[in-house]
């Protein structure tokens, strides 16, 4: 995280989105807004060629066409039915 400085305020904010205000000047609309995605899958790069502007479903689903992060649908299972939890934990 890095801090700068939008209308008169510290805000802490994630390097990649420095760098890709820096080669646009696209800053976004704040953190309800659209997010910056790596199309490279490395949270830490911050090459502004490697990042796009995208909803935060599209980046969920790409990370899920990419195998990366949770399982959705098991997470859903278990905030659904949390009686299987022992059943899931059982099974990993």
């Amino acid at each position: 995280m890095t801090r700068v400085r939008r209308a008169g305020f510290s805000v802490a904010t994630g390097a990649h989105r420095v760098a890709y205000y820096l080669h646009t000047g696209y800053w976004g609309v704040g953190n309800r807004g659209p997010v910056i995605r790596h199309l490279c899958h490395n949270h830490a790069c911050c090459n502004p060629r490697h990042l796009l502007v995208g909803s935060r479903s599209s980046n969920v689903w790409d990370s899920q066409m990419r195998r990366l992060g949770v399982d959705l649908v098991a997470v859903r299972m278990l905030v659904e039915r949390p009686q299987q939890r022992t059943r899931v934990r059982a099974a990993a």
